[in-house]
């Protein structure tokens, strides 16, 4: 027995020896009953080494925090090896091999344990200042300091080469918002998300980092709900053919019920569930890996994708500590900070009650590896919670977004007003004026970039035009406006205003497609059929006076009534030479070629995932939301949406053709298979004839389920689009592979975007490339590397615009229930845990978590099941004056729910959700009927001024995946 255990420790404690050694080692021990396994549980020695402990290789060489990268691409340095240093690399696809990982490890560790002496020289300079502030944060002694001591990061080359052999997997790092401690790695090649767990196995990434990340031994994998019933019959076995039962038994469920007393909702590891027999190789070979979530640990930093921005408030530290401050972030998932006492308010350690409600902006600065406390840097104080004004600043400057005032550079670099169009442009450009073109826009729209026109030419035979505004012509490469341009790279739609791409000269006169105004554009003309077959398409620079600009609701009133005599004073005002037959002609002929476009569309796969979008009414005077609309899209939107989408498919086409390696282009990626397949039958069990496999499959489910259910079609539309990845930008003279070019949610081999040149600065490098090819200027001096750094940079600041408007909306929303609340609304049960549930608040798009502890329920009633796919969780409602008798409520997946919104106790930015009694009736939502009335107001004039009411600007791009 002493043998065995000699035999268990000096397996433990080789620090040189790999995981899979000490699973050799340990399952070749024999026990020759179960009270020889009990006795070497119990003894304190082994009980602390037998639980989960890091068992790790020899460490590669070593980084500081501070030397990982911002802008740093590894793909470079994998594929730039000589050939001997790749000799040894198995997997060349740099694909995760699970049955070569022991050998490559082997071989890479040989080759690369060595220190790297030259790492020091590679840190990135900071200021003495940050220096000093690092040196002395790290070494202050504090008993609210505890010790993390996070892993040293490998070094660049060790990362290299372990990403190249498939040891080490690269990835976005999501942090999730409501457990800090959670975060995720999507698998690249398609497989489940990658598990980290804690801090310590974060390592100081931050949310959204690219990261390079280890995967953990098997047994330190979790276990999935799903399949936690299967793994316990398997370990019951084993352990009863093993003659491994009794107090073994007892040993396991004590292990779980001290895990869970600390977290109900905690992930547990397999070991948790055998944690005696966890090295028995034959044990983890029965069970399947797919059965299990992988789990891993960050070993460096690619890229800082995180600004380290952070808004939140200043406290002391309980210590009272004279030299520090300590700075709590609003957002969980950034660590707190401290802050050198001389940075903040002068009278700020006396009185700091006085800053309590103060809102400030810090950067951190380094995280040292020691202490669960970053070094920050104070910037400034932002404002007061709850107004909007600094809420809405500390949005946009925690997600990066360039809010400033133009600079004089760029202020300088624009046309001198009042301007009008150069002789030589009329002379060079296809003259259009005398067309009846048009735009169709949201009615609070002040940049147009976009106009129609439809010319019926033959019976069966139109001509039809998407001119877009010539922002190329203003704006020229390498200029003060471009690079401010290049920078920003999107217009960000909040609720109260938009922070624009371009100065307001640009995008709101000298390019913005207003009526009865000559204006530069960049033309695709078509000669086109009825059923949507396009005969001819013509590109080219153009000048066009558009007749009139109409709303949506303009053109939705033409399509709804093609029988009507309108009367003009139903429409804006309409260029003198035209009149309202010709728009209404053309507007009905524009809406059947589209409808036959989008067939088309449909039919070779297309998928449409519209969420749902709130519209705000503001009141002008105080900024407050007093009412809301949902976004929605009909026929006119289509119409637009249609030929937008041809138009940027025939540009992608063309550009390609003629520049491939600099063409800009826009792809979407597969969704992730694991993740794809996994919604897929957890639909199924629940009830619908789901197929995952394809776009098309996708798409034509959907049609069916909203056409039995609006309620069902809305949820499984939110579910889908969260398997979905994002759409990207990128150079087409990247390593990016012609068969990545894909877009998978449009069914395109071909697409960018070449619409909106004033509000995205992809389109405007696509207007360039389309007019080098059709000789209006000179190819493009950035070459492949160059464009592609400033697709990622596009991508980047497109996905912070989108966040931003989201949080603005959620925001206001949250304003409006505590102006006007409560409301009550119709919610879907979208995910189940033991202790609560997700719902989807079906007419808001909203979903928010409801824990089970704050309902009026019986607490021990609560019951959750998780069998074949189908979880359920159960409670009885308490009895009271209201509800005489006793309830028992059952929830599953797409459960229907009455919900109630009200106002939070203390935050006006939140509000709360509780679950109604099934008994309760949903009442009507108390929306004033003056809200529509005004809106409608709005919605039908030229100029908003004369109402007392404010309606959100919000971003129309078709898709979310586009």
């Amino acid at each position: 027995m002493e043998s065995n255990l000699k035999a268990i420790d000096n397996a433990i404690i080789e620090a040189g020896a790999s995981s899979y050694v000490i699973e050799q080692k340990m399952s070749s021990i024999k026990l020759e009953s179960e009270s020889s396994f009990v006795k070497i549980y119990q003894k304190d020695r082994i009980e602390k080494k037998i639980k989960p402990i890091k068992i790790s290789l020899p460490p590669p060489n070593f980084v500081s925090l501070s030397q990982a990268p911002y802008k740093t691409s590894f793909k470079k340095i994998i594929n730039t090896y000589p050939t001997e240093q790749t000799s040894y690399i198995s997997n060349k696809s740099g694909k995760f091999s699970p049955s070569k990982q022991k050998q490559n490890e082997e071989k890479f560790f040989k080759r690369n344990f060595k220190f790297d002496k030259n790492s020091e020289s590679n840190e990135m300079k900071t200021s003495s200042k940050k220096n000093q502030i690092k040196k002395s944060a790290s070494a202050m002694p504090s008993m609210y300091s505890y010790q993390i001591v996070y892993d040293q990061y490998w070094d660049s080359n060790s990362i290299s080469q372990g990403l190249g052999n498939g040891i080490l997997l690269q990835g976005k790092l999501r942090i999730n918002p409501r457990s800090y401690e959670d975060a995720f790695l999507t698998d690249p090649n398609g497989g489940s998300d990658i598990y980290i767990n804690g801090l310590k196995d974060r390592n100081r990434a931050l949310n959204n980092d690219i990261v390079a990340v280890k995967l953990k031994e098997k047994y330190f994998w979790k276990i999935t709900d799903t399949f936690k019933n299967k793994i316990e019959e398997i370990i019951a076995k084993f352990q009863q053919e093993a003659n491994l039962t009794g107090n073994l038994d007892n040993l396991i469920k004590k292990n779980e019920e001290s895990k869970n007393s600390k977290n109900q909702n905690e992930k547990k590891d397999l070991i948790d569930l055998a944690p005696l027999c966890f090295s028995r190789k034959d044990l983890l070979d029965q069970i399947p890996n797919q059965w299990l979530q992988r789990t891993g640990f960050v070993v460096g930093i690619i890229e800082k994708k995180n600004n380290r921005w952070a808004v939140g408030h200043l406290k002391l530290f309980q210590d009272k500590n004279k030299e520090f401050a300590l700075f709590s972030p609003n957002d969980s998932r950034i660590p707190r900070m401290k802050i050198r006492l001389e940075e903040c308010p002068s009278d700020f350690y006396q009185n700091p009650q006085i800053y309590t409600n103060t809102l400030f902006m810090a950067q951190i600065l380094d995280i040292p590896s020691n202490s669960k406390y970053a070094i920050g840097e104070l910037k400034r104080s932002i404002g007061q919670d709850g107004n909007i004004e600094a809420e809405t600043e500390a949005i946009l400057m925690e997600n990066g977004i360039d809010y400033s005032e133009f600079s004089d550079d760029v202020i300088q670099s624009l046309p001198i007003t009042p301007w009008s169009i150069p002789q030589e442009e009329y002379e060079n450009r296809k003259d259009l004026r005398k067309l009846c073109i048009f735009t169709i826009d949201p009615a609070t729209a002040r940049d147009l970039d976009d106009a129609l026109h439809c010319v019926q030419l033959e019976d069966d035979l139109f001509e039809v035009g998407v001119h877009i505004a010539d922002v190329s012509h203003f704006v020229t490469e390498d200029s003060p406006i471009d690079k401010c341009a290049c920078d920003r790279a999107t217009s960000v739609y909040l609720v109260q205003k938009v922070i624009p791409m371009l100065p307001r000269l640009l995008c709101e006169q000298l390019c913005s497609l207003n009526p009865n105004t000559d204006r530069l554009t960049f033309s695709v003309i078509w000669k086109i059929k009825s059923n949507g077959d396009i005969v001819s398409e013509w590109f080219g620079k153009t000048i066009i006076n558009s007749v009139v600009k109409l709303s949506y609701d303009h053109a939705q009133k033409v399509i709804e009534n093609a029988e009507k005599d309108f009367d003009l004073a139903e429409f804006p005002s309409i260029r003198k030479d035209f009149n309202l037959n010709q728009i209404k002609t053309s507007i009905l002929n524009l809406q059947s070629i589209a409808k036959n476009l989008r067939q088309k569309r449909f039919n070779k796969g297309c998928l449409v995932l519209n969420q749902v979008k709130l519209n705000y009414v503001l009141n002008k005077d105080s900024g407050l939301p007093f009412g809301y609309s949902v976004y929605q899209q009909k026929d006119s939107n289509r119409l637009v949406e249609e030929f937008m989408l041809l138009a940027n498919i025939a540009v992608a086409h063309h550009i390609y053709e003629k520049f491939p390696l600099k063409a800009i282009l826009r792809r979407h990626p597969t969704p992730n298979s694991k993740q794809l397949s996994d919604l897929g039958e957890t639909i199924k069990s629940n009830g619908f004839e789901c197929d995952v496999s394809s776009s098309n499959t996708i798409q034509k489910f959907l049609e069916v389920i909203q056409q039995e259910s609006t309620l069902s079609s809305l949820t499984l539309t939110c579910l889908l689009t969260k398997t979905m990845q994002l759409a990207q930008y990128f150079c087409s003279g990247s390593n990016i592979s012609k068969e990545d070019f894909y877009h998978y949610g449009l069914a395109v081999p071909l697409y960018t975007h070449f619409t909106s040149p004033i509000r995205r600065y992809p389109d405007i490098l696509v207007h360039r490339l389309l007019a080098a090819s059709l000789g209006y200027c000179s190819e493009t001096k950035r070459d492949t590397t160059s464009l592609q750094l400033i697709a990622e940079n596009c991508n980047d600041k497109k996905y912070s615009a989108r966040i931003c408007s989201e949080k603005s909306s959620e925001m206001f929303f949250a304003l409006f229930v505590n102006e006007c609340g409560p409301l009550e609304e119709i919610a879907c049960v979208t995910q189940i845990k033991d202790h609560s549930f997700d719902v989807l608040i079906v007419n808001l798009g909203i979903s928010k978590r409801i824990y089970s502890d704050k309902l009026d329920i019986v607490e021990e009633s609560v019951n959750y099941n998780n069998n074949n796919l189908k979880p359920e969780i159960s409670f009885k409602w308490k009895i009271s004056e209201k509800h005489k008798e006793e309830v028992v409520q059952k929830l599953e997946l797409f459960s229907s729910v009455n919900v109630l919104l009200t106002k939070h106790e203390s935050d006006p930015l939140k509000f709360n959700i509780t679950l109604k009694h099934p008994n309760e009736k949903l009442m009507n939502s108390k929306i004033s009927k003056e809200i529509f009335e005004q809106k409608e107001m709005v919605d039908y004039q030229i100029d908003d001024e004369t109402t007392n009411v404010f309606v959100q600007r919000i971003d129309t791009d078709p898709y979310l995946c586009d």
